[in-house]
């Protein structure tokens, strides 16, 4: 199955979805698990997004200037995009706004 084509289907478990900007870090605890990671940072941000998913925004803080969003699960980079990630129990998701 290729990756981009799981389908998201929500059920009951924890994650934990953190975003780190210059100078702020938002943590947030979610108790349904099973979907992509860019729908659950829809849940309560608002997202821009370039060439098709990427994201550009997260509320008013957008990648410019040499700067990207890149995402960590459970530690470790990630090699695909939010919209194709389906969190699990228990994971830890961090968008971090990086430096190229």
């Amino acid at each position: 199955m290729l990756v981009g084509c799981q389908k998201s289907t929500p059920h009951d478990g924890n994650a934990e979805f953190i975003v780190i900007t210059i100078g702020e870090t938002i943590t947030e605890e979610f108790d349904v698990v099973g979907i992509t990671a860019l729908e659950m940072l829809r849940k309560n941000h608002g997202i821009k997004t370039s060439f098709g998913f990427a994201i550009k925004c997260i509320d008013d803080v957008c990648a410019e200037s040499g700067y990207w969003w890149s995402m960590y699960v459970n530690g470790k980079k990630s090699s695909i995009g939010p919209q194709s990630y389906i969190v699990k129990d228990n994971d830890k998701i961090e968008l971090i706004l990086s430096k190229k």
